[in-house]
């Protein structure tokens, strides 16, 4: 199984508290969560790793070469300062992918500017927590199109709706990334509820089938299998009635 190390740098340990309208309202922990099951869906093996210290990060790169097929580094401020920093990238072996949730070049001057652009392979920059939404959402799809046997041409219209804790606009355009382009996508925000799982997306595929209801394959990933108790810890569907949408 590939090995990725995703590493943050300083203050990002404070994701969800710090400028929320810059960095969104998740916190470091729901994002490292999100990365290594976003990992194991894709069979990938994710370690993620934070530091506020230059030289903890230069150690890290370094111990990563032997271990890791690949990083993915978020420097933060140290993106245009630390020379270090971007010789321990060039010393290393393994591609380095730098990566930003915020948009370095929407913001001030001095950010426009990456000492470690020159020595990664590659930027990743500016789409925030919210491609963790949609990567997930891509997944929910994929998995209720696999367990169902549904063909694109089969499906007449899709509905999202998601807590108001997450923006509607992602999940829908997961169906556009499966190259659903002629199929109806309809998205809606729930009334918050007292006790519901949050960050939750429901999706609903209408297609036409044969199958009856009780042949329909539920799918429920990750936290959102707490909606159905009755399932083993780890199950990803479950058969015969139940609510229409799947999370």
């Amino acid at each position: 199984m590939p090995r990725v190390l995703v590493m943050f740098g300083p203050n990002l340990n404070l994701l969800g508290e710090r400028e929320p309208e810059v960095y969104g309202s998740e916190s470091f922990e729901e994002l490292r969560s999100q990365l290594r099951a976003t990992g194991v869906a894709a069979g990938v093996e994710v370690e993620v790793f934070q530091s506020n210290h230059e030289g903890d990060l230069i150690d890290r790169l370094h111990a990563a070469r032997h271990t890791y097929d690949a990083v993915v580094l978020n420097p933060g401020g140290l993106t245009h300062t630390s020379v270090a920093l971007r010789d321990a990238v060039a010393a290393i072996s393994i591609p380095v992918i730098e990566a930003h949730l915020s948009n370095p070049f929407r913001r001030e001057p001095f950010r426009r500017r990456s000492l470690l652009a020159s020595v990664c392979v590659g930027s990743i920059q500016g789409f925030g927590p919210e491609s963790m939404i949609l990567a997930a959402t891509r997944e929910l799809l994929a998995e209720m199109v696999r367990q169902n046997g549904v063909e694109p041409d089969e499906i007449a219209a899709v509905l999202f709706t998601c807590t108001d804790d997450l923006s509607a606009t992602f999940p829908a355009e997961a169906g556009r990334a499966l190259g659903w382009n002629t199929v109806p996508l309809l998205t809606a925000r729930e009334i918050d509820v007292p006790g519901a799982v949050r960050r939750c997306v429901r999706v609903l595929i209408l297609w036409n089938t044969p199958r009856s209801q009780e042949e329909v394959a539920h799918v429920y990933l990750r936290e959102a299998e707490a909606l159905r108790p009755d399932l083993t810890r780890g199950a990803r569907r479950a058969r015969g009635p139940m609510p229409p949408e799947s999370a």
